[in-house]
């Protein structure tokens, strides 16, 4: 754990400790990386908080979401995959995907 401080306006001193820093050299793998384990923590069903904080411009914004080529934190989360299948009378059906050519059942 890091610790940091902050001079006010009022010139008091604040205290604030960050799990982890990333320097100008930190890069989205690096970034995600970290937050990995904060990330699948969401499927054991914790409350889960990533929290970019800085100036403006510094790169926040890009973090959480990245570009299409170079994803970010929000992005390279878990590909979730559900299958709903009916089993009646020793027939299969997806209920997931639409079957407009099957009669309706009564």
């Amino acid at each position: 754990m890091r610790s940091g401080s902050v001079v006010g306006l009022e010139s008091s001193k604040k205290q604030f400790k960050f799990d982890h820093v990333f320097g100008p050299e930190g890069n989205q793998e690096a970034v995600f990386a970290q937050t990995k384990p904060i990330v699948s923590s969401v499927l054991d069903g914790y409350n889960v908080c990533i929290f970019a904080y800085g100036q403006t411009g510094t790169g926040k914004t890009f973090t959480m979401e990245g570009t299409p080529k170079n994803r970010g934190v929000n992005f390279r989360r878990y590909e979730l995959c559900v299958s709903m299948l009916e089993v009646n009378n020793e027939k299969t059906r997806d209920i997931l995907v639409d079957n407009t050519n099957q009669p309706t059942k009564k």
